[in-house]
């Protein structure tokens, strides 16, 4: 949990305890944004050192691959923390990137895109969740990973469902608002 270690060594609040309440990088930005860069940066790299050393030690993709989910499953439900974690894309995206780079750059192409255009890191994470299967579907060199990754995929997307609640109650609220200026 980088956004914890990272708030107690800077002498910050607890993350759990301010705006989302998740121990993650956007949420570190509400508190300060050396703390959320560097809980980005942590993020990203447990799921990356999790699937390099595997593969630098010559097992197969799968088991590197495997080893990436333990990384993003221990970052959802980290048992030094009483399961309560962040939401993952971060670390999965380190996962990803140390599989396939041009995979891993198309999916924060995506990521990024879609923060630029809508300005929602959750609605970032959603997207680029909803991809991620897409683009091991279509690598020869991911394909066999597909299943995996959708499973992943929405496991990472049911983390964000307060995200979506919001992005829903928001557009009824803006709905609603349009109806009333006819």
């Amino acid at each position: 949990m980088s956004a914890i270690w990272i708030a107690k060594a800077l002498q910050l609040p607890d993350p759990r305890s301010f705006g989302s309440k998740n121990p993650g990088a956007t949420n570190m930005l509400r508190s300060n944004k050396y703390a959320a860069a560097l809980t980005y940066c942590f993020d990203i790299c447990k799921g990356i050192v999790c699937t390099v050393i595997p593969l630098s030690l010559g097992y197969s993709t799968g088991f590197a691959y495997s080893c990436g989910v333990m990384a993003v499953l221990g970052h959802l439900y980290p048992i030094l923390h009483n399961f309560r974690g962040g939401k993952g894309a971060a670390t999965y995206f380190g996962v990803v990137i140390s599989l396939n780079s041009m995979v891993g750059i198309i999916a924060f192409g995506i990521w990024s895109s879609t923060l630029l255009l809508w300005r929602n890191v959750g609605l970032s994470a959603i997207i680029t969740s909803l991809s991620t299967p897409i683009l091991f579907a279509t690598s020869t060199h991911l394909y066999p990973l597909t299943a995996p990754a959708v499973a992943l995929s929405t496991l990472i997307i049911i983390r964000h469902a307060t995200n979506l609640y919001e992005l829903i109650k928001n557009y009824e609220a803006i709905e609603k608002a349009s109806d009333h200026q006819d």
